[in-house]
């Protein structure tokens, strides 16, 4: 079952809490070191830190509002919806495209360059024939090997700077 997790949690935030931490490291030994102008440096980390991540937390957020409570399978013949009690079955020819959003890096490369904690974030629009829209984020491992799952002629890359949900 792909579903939202504390693990698939961890394994998105990961990079992010390793940069965390070091912010707490420099702040620690700016503070033993005593610089001349820690006060500065400081707001100046922080200014810099706040405009890094505040789009990130964001993010992270909305996607996680987004997955609560819906798991996602993939299967040989399509995708099994599960939100709340009730299943919805999704054959591949029921689905007209898929709309992948996401950075430009990750397009391309298929990973994150690292610049930017927001680049590892995007989502998939799935457009079926019954109007039905599914929207899958990267909170579910698997989302990131959609294209091996799926049919390939039916995907679409749309790149942003952000991958916020629509």
């Amino acid at each position: 079952m792909n579903c939202v997790t504390l693990k698939n949690h961890y394994l998105l935030i990961k990079e992010n809490l390793f940069l965390i931490i070091m912010y707490f490291v420099v702040t620690v030994f700016t503070l033993i070191m005593q610089f001349r102008n820690f006060e500065l440096f400081m707001v100046c980390f922080t200014i810099f830190y706040i405009i890094i991540f505040s789009p990130t937390i964001i993010l992270h957020y909305t996607y996680y509002l987004q997955a609560k409570g819906i798991k996602i399978e993939f299967s040989e013949d399509g995708l099994m919806v599960f939100e709340g009690n009730t299943l919805k079955t999704i054959k591949d020819e029921d689905i007209i495209k898929i709309e992948l959003y996401m950075s430009q890096s990750y397009a391309k490369t298929g990973y994150s360059t690292g610049r930017y904690p927001g680049e590892d974030y995007y989502y998939a629009i799935i457009i079926t024939h019954s109007g039905e829209i599914i929207i899958n984020n990267l909170l579910y491992p698997k989302l990131l090997n959609i294209d091996r799952y799926l049919n390939l002629s039916k995907f679409e890359y749309i790149t942003r700077i952000f991958a916020f949900l629509p």
